[in-house]
């Protein structure tokens, strides 16, 4: 798959999505199957130029943990929270249990007017096994924050 990354990078380095979604459709059209890093590097540029639908079709072909975050954050960058959600009720679905990284990012897409739904994650977070770190406590603290909600904000941070 090196050759690949070699004709995708280019496209992407210089803002080009069409071109690089093009050569990984082409790539999988004459049977190849793209690797995490290739379809990673086309999500990213996707996600900079706010091409949300695409970077949720290259996470339904690819369907890991990492593809996840990187859709998610296009998702986020497109401020599309709910196509989010989704994506993460469909990654549980497929039985890939999200990791902590996961939660953090769906998470990190809720601040502000959505604060309730980063604390549900929180919440949520125990029932895949995971146990909250930094990151999601801090993240939780901000969207309460962001919400107005300064008692609970204050309280999560004790």
């Amino acid at each position: 798959m090196l050759e690949a990354e070699l004709r995708v990078a280019p496209h992407v380095r210089r803002g080009e999505w069409r071109e690089a979604l093009w050569k990984l459709q082409r790539v999988e059209a004459l049977g190849g199957r793209p690797n995490a890093v290739v379809r990673n590097t086309v999500l990213s540029v996707l996600k900079v130029a706010k091409r949300w639908q695409e970077a949720v079709e290259i996470f339904a072909l690819a369907q890991n943990r990492l593809t996840f975050n990187v859709a998610a954050t296009a998702l986020a960058a497109a401020d599309v929270w709910r196509r989010s959600l989704i994506l993460l009720q469909q990654m549980m679905l497929l039985s890939l249990l999200p990791d902590l990284v996961n939660m953090n990012s769906s998470m990190n897409l809720f601040k502000g007017r959505h604060w309730p739904k980063t604390l549900n994650l929180l919440g949520q977070m125990s029932l895949v096994q995971l146990e909250a770190d930094l990151v999601s406590s801090n993240t939780c603290i901000a969207a309460c924050q962001q919400g107005g909600h300064w008692p609970l904000a204050l309280q999560l941070a004790r």
